[in-house]
């Protein structure tokens, strides 16, 4: 059993090795590519996936004594909320629980 397993550490090893010397992944014709140079205008665009975020833009937070056991926050119900994008004032209205 022991002399099984030291031979399989032993092919084992010396697969990595071959690998670390053979290096597959950084083959120089792989990276060389070749590109004719013409004269034109040049013209990029650009895509992006994500949110935006307002420059004055605040986090609202229930109060620290909501998350009490007495008080079952998992009850309370948002009847009217603020559609998102609109520009609130100090004081206005945003929601009602």
């Amino acid at each position: 059993m022991y002399r099984k397993k030291l031979w399989i550490g032993a092919i084992a090893l010396v697969l990595v090795i071959g690998l670390l010397i053979w290096r597959p992944w950084l083959s120089s014709e792989l990276n060389q590519r070749l590109v004719k140079v013409t004269k034109g205008s040049f013209e990029t665009y650009i895509s992006a996936v994500g949110e935006l975020q307002a420059q004055k833009a605040m986090d609202i937070s229930v109060p620290e004594v909501s998350f009490r056991r007495e008080i079952d926050i998992w009850a309370i119900k948002i009847m009217d909320i603020v559609e998102e994008g609109k520009i609130v004032k100090k004081g206005d209205h945003v929601a009602t629980l």
